[in-house]
């Protein structure tokens, strides 16, 4: 999957299966397929919305603070604001972790970024067998990583892609990143776009 520079397209690269732009369902299933097991998840709400909310819920006479987030959080789901953000699954067996993260509904809920970690390195001890064994798993890797992305583009950062604010995959000793930081942006540009449309409505009907 490399271009005529010779860079490879990040974009079509996937982390245990998963792959940028993929959505909630699509990376549940890929992981559970893979023996990952779900061990947190994170639900979020725009700012500006947050911040509208709280103000009409104020409006509507609700105090106190757990009333008031328990109204915001309410509005929210009614409009289709509330979004997953963040998925963390974990392998117990293998030491394995996978940390997705989502954009908001206003680009679809899809993946930007994919962190995975190994704890197979870890192993302590200067023992010579240690030092060997920790040697043979840091090996491994590589060599995995080698079969499965081919060389870097950048050896010194270790990372692959096309460069700009394209998509891009980064690499060190049992830690992997693949982001889309364009997506992210968008998804940004998207909600800052609906929040001047809110803002661009009458407050003022004289």
């Amino acid at each position: 999957n490399k271009d005529e520079q010779g860079k490879s397209n990040a974009a079509v690269f996937d982390i245990s299966g998963v792959m940028l732009r993929m959505n909630l369902k699509q990376a549940e299933r890929t992981l559970e397929n893979r023996g990952f097991r779900k061990v947190n998840a994170k639900f979020q709400i725009p700012n500006f919305i947050k911040w509208r909310n709280e103000e009409t819920c104020r409006n509507e006479g609700i105090v106190g603070y757990e009333r008031l987030d328990a109204c915001v959080i309410d509005k929210a789901k009614k409009a289709g604001h509330q979004y997953l953000q963040y998925l963390k699954y974990a392998k117990f067996d293998s030491k394995e972790e996978m940390e997705v993260y989502f954009t908001s509904n206003f680009t679809e809920n899809k993946v930007y970024k994919i962190v995975y970690n190994s704890r197979i390195a870890n192993i302590t001890g200067n023992s010579p067998k240690s030092v060997y064994i920790r040697n043979i798993k840091v090996y491994d890797f590589w060599k995995k990583i080698n079969q499965k992305y081919g060389h870097p583009d950048n050896k010194t950062t270790v990372t692959w892609g096309l460069g700009g604010n394209k998509p891009y995959l980064k690499a060190s000793t049992g830690y992997l990143l693949l982001e889309d930081p364009m997506f992210r942006e968008m998804d940004y540009t998207r909600m800052s776009r609906e929040d001047q449309r809110f803002i661009n409505s009458d407050f003022y009907n004289f």
